[in-house]
């Protein structure tokens, strides 16, 4: 909300730099939990920079966070049609014809994500009934959040509980292509006069070609059959695909990226084999000398920012 007036507060300065720094046009979002589960505030802070830049390696931890409620889940592509708004500010009118302000008008948004899955908006709905906020992030690379008194954090823009929307719109034929519509309020609660904006040149990586994390479930296959040392599985998407069909997530035939626990144990992965290079059977080899329940966690994370990375059940399953 915009901050009027305080009471015993002294007039502000209205001098300003020779070179303003001007928000571009929003194309992204960067949504969060206000609060993550161990009760911290999610925020960036002013030591997670190096040299006056917020490195990589920091946006690829947050977009791969283990904690949900510490990750950042940024949308797709980029925003068209951006509509930034602003509700009514309420007032009391008199009959001295004295006009009081109730409430002040807060900010609104509406963008467009263009040729994406319908299941999207079911997706981003998700976040609609939590307390979140958004890291908006800008044309130019810029991101905006609000800032703590002392300037050493930056906080994510709280966005008002049930006020998110997003609805696939169809195509029009010879006129418009398919869109999910996103819309929301901020909360009353944000301060506009504690705005502040971190620019794209002090950022490492590209935030508009950031992705969030693809969802995907672990299957243990029946045949071939589990032995003391082997296993085959393979992974299918969540949500996204056509009905009757399957798919699976490929190039996940990479060691490192599996992590296998007997109890708090590590067991040793010593092959991974895509069978028929399409992802439909992994075929596992590890050592193990006795019969046992193994749980098998994907832990990969991709090389940067920009690459895909994935979400993956964790799947338990027995040896003879």
């Amino acid at each position: 909300m915009a901050t009027f007036c305080e009471c015993d507060s002294s007039h502000k300065n209205l001098g300003v730099k020779s070179c303003p720094i001007v928000v571009k046009t929003k194309k992204k979002d960067f949504f969060v939990s206000i609060m993550a589960s161990d009760g911290t505030r999610n925020s960036i802070l002013s030591t997670d920079f190096v040299g006056g830049v917020l490195p990589e390696a920091y946006i690829l931890g947050k977009l791969n966070e283990s904690d949900p409620t510490k990750r950042w889940f940024p949308t797709p592509d980029k925003y068209e049609n951006v509509t930034p708004g602003m509700t009514d500010t309420k007032t009391e009118e008199f009959n001295s014809g004295r006009v009081e302000r109730v409430q002040s008008g807060v900010r609104t948004f509406e963008g467009d994500i263009v040729n994406q899955d319908s299941t999207l908006a079911s997706k981003i709905l998700s976040f609609g009934c939590s307390d979140f906020g958004t890291f908006e992030v800008f044309i130019d690379n810029a991101i905006r959040g609000e800032v703590n008194d002392d300037k050493t954090e930056l906080f994510p823009l709280k966005i008002e509980e049930g006020t998110l929307d997003a609805r696939d719109i169809e195509t029009v034929e010879g006129n418009s292509v398919q869109r999910i519509k996103v819309t929301y309020q901020f909360s009353n609660l944000v301060d506009e006069s504690k705005f502040m904006v971190i620019p794209g040149a002090s950022i490492e990586t590209d935030l508009l070609k950031a992705n969030g994390l693809l969802d995907g479930t672990t299957n243990v296959l029946s045949s071939p059959s589990i032995t003391s040392t082997t296993m085959s599985a393979n992974v299918t998407f969540n949500c996204f695909g056509t009905f009757g069909s399957i798919s699976y997530i490929q190039g996940l035939d990479v060691v490192a990226d599996w992590e296998l626990l007997d109890g708090v144990t590590p067991v040793t992965i010593a092959t991974i084999t895509d069978l028929n290079n399409d992802g439909t059977q992994l075929d596992f080899v590890f050592t193990l000398t006795a019969a046992t329940t193994l749980t098998l966690n994907y832990i990969g994370v991709p090389a940067n920012a920009t690459l895909q990375g994935f979400d993956i059940d964790s799947v338990d399953f027995t040896t003879p």
